[in-house]
């Protein structure tokens, strides 16, 4: 739809424009059109967690609060630290019982990651201690861009597929 859009307003600009064989672009009738430069195309900038967290906020009911991550608060004591991540967000959602200091835990996290690749790494190494170590639960992982999305197993498997569709939706 975006580019069918772009498409439309080149196409409706360039109407109105026309070149004259000894100057600038006019907008004479009858004059030769101008050769036009194909346009470059614009890159959306990646959503923040602060934006992916307002979203999931307002399409999910229960989640009753969303907090940044700072150097206080956070849990893991890894923002902005070497090889940590950049920014993210606490979700809390009432769903989950489990709530005792924070984290995902509560609800979910959202941890904004330098690149996609520093993200997956950073799940596969969750995933891996919580296959080897059972006894301290689960939690449901989604990456987008170098945001990785961590749900908390507690929650129900139709409630992390909430949280996924919001999240990976573009």
């Amino acid at each position: 739809m975006k580019r069918i859009l772009a498409v439309s307003a080149l196409l409706l600009l360039l109407s109105g424009c026309t070149a004259t064989p000894d100057g600038p672009p006019s907008n004479q009738p009858g004059a030769p059109a101008a050769a036009s430069a194909t346009p470059t195309p614009t890159v959306a900038a990646p959503p923040t967690s602060a934006a992916l967290a307002a979203e999931l906020q307002a399409a999910i009911p229960t989640i009753t609060s969303v907090s940044a991550i700072t150097e206080e608060n956070d849990t893991n004591d890894m923002i902005g630290r070497p090889n940590g991540y950049v920014g993210g967000d606490f979700i809390t959602d009432s769903r989950a019982t489990e709530c005792y200091d924070g984290g995902v835990a509560c609800g979910a996290v959202i941890e904004d990651w330098a690149n996609a690749a520093d993200a997956q790494t950073r799940s596969d190494y969750i995933q891996g201690i919580l296959k080897e170590s059972p006894v301290l639960g689960s939690e449901y992982n989604y990456i987008r861009d170098g945001l990785l999305l961590r749900v908390s197993g507690e929650l129900l498997p139709s409630a992390a597929a909430e949280y996924e569709s919001v999240f990976v939706a573009e």
